[in-house]
């Protein structure tokens, strides 16, 4: 069976309109997967990360208010315990749109530890307020209230970083996908031209 030039022409016409459509349909869904990416990336992880953020400066703010009262700065410890408070609702604003198991037992340890620098907290309101702050017991809550504190703090911010990392993985992703696809586009088209 013979080809007429002509025949062959529209044959190999066919074809390579064929690839070059395929090579588009291959680089809209790769384009399409990037922005879908994206769009969690802008509408999950970042609002995640701010929440986790808030939580943190919310903590370091309590810390602060501690270290206050224990150095006599300020009367009372009601605005400590008010933002350990806070502390509470943002886990529980965090813990809604928390997926991966490694930040819900994060939370369980943020959570155990608010509860017991908040019984810390009254617990050393009530020594002061009776006198024994220079006391064993005192001195105890004094410890156990910074060094709580402090770890707690301490895991809000390698939340944090864990968040950011996060991110910044799935930024790289989608800048080596857009990139893929960027090439895959100009040899579509580079093949168009010829």
């Amino acid at each position: 069976m013979s080809i007429s030039y002509r025949e062959g022409r529209a044959i190999g016409f066919s074809i390579f309109v064929f690839a070059f459509l395929v090579g588009c349909f291959v680089a809209y869904m790769a384009l399409k997967k990037n922005s879908d990416n994206l769009k969690i990336l802008i509408s999950v992880e970042k609002v995640k990360l701010d929440q986790w953020y808030d939580l943190s400066k919310i903590i370091n703010e309590s810390k602060d208010s501690i270290n206050n009262y224990s150095f006599g700065r300020i009367e009372v410890i009601s605005p400590a315990l008010l933002l350990i408070n806070n502390a509470f609702d943002q886990i529980d604003v965090i813990r809604e749109v928390t997926t991966e198991e490694e930040e819900k037992s994060t939370l369980k340890e943020i959570e155990y530890g608010l509860k017991v620098l908040r019984q810390a907290a009254i617990g050393y309101q009530h020594e002061i307020k009776l006198g024994h702050q220079d006391g064993s017991s005192g001195k105890e809550l004094e410890r156990i209230l910074i060094r709580q504190a402090n770890n707690i703090s301490q895991l809000c911010w390698a939340a944090v970083e864990y968040i950011n990392n996060k991110i910044e993985a799935k930024n790289k992703e989608i800048i080596r996908g857009t990139t893929i696809t960027k090439y895959l586009l100009i040899t579509s088209m580079f093949f168009g031209i010829i």
